[in-house]
C-alpha cells in the first residue's frame, strides 16, 4: 500500500520582491485565484506516479485540481476543501517590506501559536485537520493499492508527520517544491495504521 504526497505545480504569479502587508495580502489573494504556470511541468516520474495511482485526491484550491490535470488524471476522485492549504494570516507590521519567504516564515510561526487575521485557522488547529487528512488517506488505501494526494506544501508537511507517527516508512524532505512529492508505503494492518 502507498500514499504519495504530490505538491501542485508553480501558480503563474510573479514570487520575487520585497512586499508590505498591504501588498503581501494582495498576493494571498491572488494565489489563490491564478492558474498553473504553463512553464511549470511535472518531472517524468511524477507523470508516472499519477498514471498508476488508483485514487488521486485534490483540494478545493484550484492549483490542485488543475495540476492533477497536467499530470494526466482523467478523473479526481475525492476533491474537498478538507485539504486546502490553510490561509496565511496577514495584518502585521504595516511598514515592514519582506520577501515573500520571510513574510510566510514570520507568520506561519505567528499562525502556530495563535494568531489568525486573515485566516480561521490557528497553526495547532491545522494540524488536527493535517491528521483528519492522514486518517482519510489511510481509509483510501485500505481498499486501493495507491493513493496520490496533490496537494500544498504545508498540508503535506503536516501529513508527513502523521503517517510518520503510524508507522508508514517514508522519505519526507526539509522542503517539498513545486511538482516533487514524498513517498510512504506501509506493509503492515492497515487496520491499526491509523491514529484518533
Amino acid at each position: 500500500m502507498e500514499i504519495i504526497l504530490l505538491r501542485h505545480g508553480k501558480p503563474e504569479i510573479e514570487m520575487k520582491g520585497r512586499f508590505n502587508p498591504e501588498e503581501w495580502r494582495e498576493f494571498l489573494k491572488k494565489y489563490d485565484e491564478v492558474h498553473v504556470d504553463p512553464k511549470s511541468l511535472p518531472s517524468s516520474e511524477a507523470l508516472e506516479i499519477a498514471s498508476s495511482s488508483d485514487v488521486v485526491v485534490c483540494s478545493e484550491l484550484l492549483r490542485s485540481s488543475e495540476s492533477a490535470k497536467i499530470l494526466g488524471v482523467k478523473k479526481i476522485d475525492f476533491e474537498n476543501a478538507l485539504f486546502n492549504e490553510s490561509p496565511m494570516p496577514h495584518g502585521l507590521f504595516k511598514r515592514l517590506r519582506l520577501t515573500l519567504l520571510e513574510w510566510t516564515v514570520f507568520y506561519r510561526i505567528a499562525q502556530w501559536f495563535g494568531y489568525t487575521i486573515g485566516t480561521n485557522e490557528t497553526g495547532r488547529e491545522g494540524n488536527v485537520r493535517a491528521l483528519e487528512c492522514a486518517n482519510l488517506l489511510v481509509e483510501l488505501a485500505r481498499s486501493n493499492k495507491k493513493v496520490l494526494h496533490v496537494g500544498h506544501y504545508g498540508l503535506n508537511s503536516y501529513i508527513a508527520v502523521h503517517l510518520l507517527k503510524m508507522g508508514w516508512a517514508g522519505n519526507r524532505g526539509y522542503y517539498q517544491k513545486h511538482w516533487e512529492f514524498w513517498r510512504f508505503k506501509y506493509s503492515g494492518d492497515l487496520k491499526k495504521a491509523m491514529k484518533g
